[in-house]
């Protein structure tokens, strides 16, 4: 173990769902608590996950699956509770109006498709960052991070905020309003791709299309772009879908 005695609480889940925590090692962060990485297999890391996720509670630690973000924090990063508190002032149907006022002719240029004509965009259940790792990732990561709120996640990674990327506030705000509708849950965390769980999918036509605009929205229009192609065959991807996954060029 490198920087300090893990947690209690945090040590027992590692032990509970079946990962060594020998060579797990911390990493400060600007005023607040360490985060704690541990390697893992990418055969164990899905059920690792959910067992961790279901003890968040008691550990005080959301997990995530990375591969290289770990080794991109910034010790300069601003502290957490800055974050948080604009993350605060965030309202998620002003942001999406805001960002589409801010290039109206390239959001509302968007071919938008038909439902009844759209093909599913995806399938779900398959993470990218586990099962399909690009040439120059590491080695597949659990990052536990001091929060039970997964929206959190990204305050504490001070992650976002290039291109069309969304802030880190940002990416609270809307993923706090993501798990109040839909259930969603961080999962997977790399330096271009966010991918997550969802327990309460949307399902039918409006409630997908409305969906699919947003995400079109926060992703900077790539998700359909340089995706999908079709606002409505986001839209039919994301019905009933079990996971998420968002890309930023």
């Amino acid at each position: 173990m490198v920087g300090g005695a893990l947690p209690g609480p945090l040590a027992r889940a590692l032990d509970e769902v079946g990962v060594s925590a020998e060579r797990v090692r911390s990493l400060p962060r600007p005023g607040g608590e360490p985060l704690w990485v541990v390697p893992i297999e990418p055969l164990v890391s899905e059920e690792a996950w959910k067992g961790l996720r279901d003890r968040a509670r008691e550990t005080g630690h959301w997990p995530v699956l990375t591969r290289d973000v770990a080794q991109d924090l910034d010790d300069a990063a601003e502290p957490v509770a800055a974050v948080l508190a604009r993350a605060n002032a965030i309202e998620p149907a002003a942001w999406f109006r805001a960002r589409r006022a801010s290039d109206p002719e390239y959001y509302d240029g968007v071919e938008r498709g038909t439902w009844d004509d759209a093909l599913g965009a995806y399938e779900g259940g398959r993470f990218t960052v586990v099962d399909d790792p690009g040439p120059h990732d590491g080695p597949l990561e659990l990052l536990l991070v001091p929060t039970n709120d997964p929206a959190e996640v990204f305050a504490h990674l001070d992650w976002g905020g290039w291109n069309e990327c969304p802030l880190p506030e940002e990416h609270v705000a809307l993923h706090r309003a993501w798990h109040a509708r839909y259930g969603a849950e961080l999962v997977t965390l790399s330096r271009d791709v966010v991918e997550m769980v969802v327990l309460r999918p949307p399902r039918g036509e409006a409630a997908c299309m409305e969906l699919a605009d947003e995400q079109f929205l926060y992703t900077g229009g790539d998700l359909v772009y340089q995706g999908t192609e079709e606002l409505a065959r986001l839209a039919h991807g994301l019905d009933s879908a079990r996971t998420w996954f968002f890309w930023w060029d």
